[in-house]
């Protein structure tokens, strides 16, 4: 028998975060200042204040027709603060803000003293007035909560009218408790293509540049290093190169006071029980998925180098679904072209992991590799 272990590090790629901003859109508050008659407001200070911000504070000045926006905003909660000299400082609280929503943050000020604030508290808005794209905010609480193996596509198949396949989705089936383990599939949405699909890492994209950049990179994001997952389903706009759904994990970046935690889970074939009757085979329904054992370990830590100024954040992640019960080596075809690749597929038959030999540039097979593959092959008998 033989086991299919990846080991996940974020140890090596430390994120430290020296700037206030990042490289890719995230979220951001806009908005219009007006005084108590309705006419707009130029000049006012509008300053943003978060937990979530090195430094704490994001400020901008409303412009000549009274709006402003404060752009590159982190994943949490903000304090919004209106400034005019000779008018009440209003502050509104409690704007939750996620992946790349525009909450719209309007204020009316009213003449009086600077020294007089006035708190007003309400729901954060919903509706992003200010871009047609449809996005999902996946954030650290569910990814730990929902019973899966808590990869970026297992999550992301949650979204109502999502479809998942590829190796080891069952076509179609839900990854209930993490029996999929480490596996590679793609997620689609409203027609769109498997090959649509685009997965970023805080904007930077690490997809397989063999399948024009989707997810299918060979690389699995360590969750407990992600702050949330954004997932845009449609809309996508000027900016999109593809109509398919893009996925982009959110970086978790440490924060003014040293924070540990550690998930842990795991589970083994006498915990697993199964209902699949030779009745229910007779009608033909695929064989459940079958768990030899399974878990998933990890820990991370983050906190101040210098508060205000620089975090860091570190996570490791060793992650095993012990599911695997033969290889076959495959000659076949892929996308009109010779390909070759070792499969390993469980007990419903379904494939779990694959390994491809390298293209050149001209995306024809590397002839060395292909070499070593057939010899392998014969040596093993596949």
């Amino acid at each position: 028998m033989r086991r299919v272990t990846r080991l996940l590090t974020a140890f090596g790629a430390l994120l430290v975060v020296v700037a206030s901003g990042t490289a890719f859109a995230q979220a951001s508050i806009a908005g219009t200042v007006r005084d108590s008659s309705g006419g707009v407001l130029p000049g006012v200070t509008v300053e943003a204040s978060s937990d979530a911000l090195i430094g704490k504070t994001r400020s901008v000045e409303s412009d000549a027709t009274g709006h402003y926006q404060i752009v590159d905003l982190r994943p949490g909660v903000y304090v919004v603060t209106f400034t005019l000299q000779g008018f009440s400082t209003v502050k509104r609280e409690g704007i939750e803000l996620a992946g790349t929503f525009t909450a719209q943050v309007n204020a009316d000020l009213k003449v009086g003293a600077l020294q007089e604030t006035v708190v007003v508290t309400g729901e954060t808005p919903v509706v992003d007035v200010h871009s047609a794209v449809q996005e999902r905010s996946l954030n650290q609480e569910l990814i730990d909560s929902v019973p899966t193996s808590r990869l970026f596509m297992t999550l992301g198949v949650l979204i109502p009218g999502m479809n998942i396949s590829g190796a080891g989705s069952g076509n179609g089936s839900q990854d209930v408790g993490g029996l999929l383990g480490d596996t590679m599939a793609d997620l689609t949405i409203n027609g769109s293509r498997t090959s649509d699909e685009r997965l970023y890492v805080d904007g930077m994209s690490i997809g397989h540049p063999e399948r024009t950049g989707s997810q299918a990179s060979g690389l699995t994001p360590n969750m407990g290093s992600a702050q949330e997952v954004n997932v845009k389903v449609t809309g996508g706009l000027g900016e999109a190169e593809t109509a398919g759904v893009r996925v982009n994990i959110v970086p978790k970046e440490g924060g003014n006071r040293f924070t540990t935690s550690t998930f842990l889970s795991g589970s083994w074939s006498a915990l697993q029980s199964s209902n699949f009757t030779e009745e229910l085979k007779a009608r033909q329904l695929p064989t459940p998925n079958e768990m030899k054992r399974t878990w998933d370990i990890n820990p991370s830590f983050g906190g101040p180098l210098k508060k205000d100024k620089i975090w860091f954040y570190s996570s490791f992640r060793h992650l095993k679904a012990d599911n695997c019960t033969h290889v076959a080596f495959v000659s076949r075809p892929f996308m009109g072209r010779p390909s070759r690749s070792l499969q390993f597929f469980n007990g419903a038959g379904e494939a779990m992991f694959k390994v491809f030999v390298r293209r050149d540039a001209e995306r024809n097979l590397l002839a060395d590799q292909v070499q070593r593959f057939d010899e392998l092959r014969a040596r093993l008998g596949g």
